[in-house]
């Protein structure tokens, strides 16, 4: 089992985004970011983990199976999905 450790930003302005949802998938094992888009799951080498936020495009993770000892961290860029974005601006008309 490896401790991940991490923060998820902003591709454009590198600021930490809050409640990003991390999940493991194809289990039961996930986390939200904190407010300032820090986050931290334990998973195992070789995992996948998704990133998804609602204003944001989602992110599949594969954890290397080749790391050293039981922590990994990591910085995770999100780019904002416009799609979805503008799709919630037109209902909100």
């Amino acid at each position: 089992m490896v401790q991940l450790y991490g923060v998820v930003m902003t591709a454009d302005s590198l600021v930490g985004i809050p409640a990003v949802s991390i999940v493991v998938k194809g289990q039961n094992r996930g986390t939200i970011t904190n407010n300032s888009g820090v986050f931290s799951i334990v998973v195992l080498k070789g995992d996948q983990v998704e990133f998804s936020h609602v204003t944001y495009k989602s992110k599949m993770v594969t954890i290397p199976r080749n790391i050293e000892g039981n922590q990994y961290s990591m910085v995770q860029l999100m780019v904002i999905d416009t799609a979805t974005l503008q799709t919630a601006l037109a209902l909100l008309q």
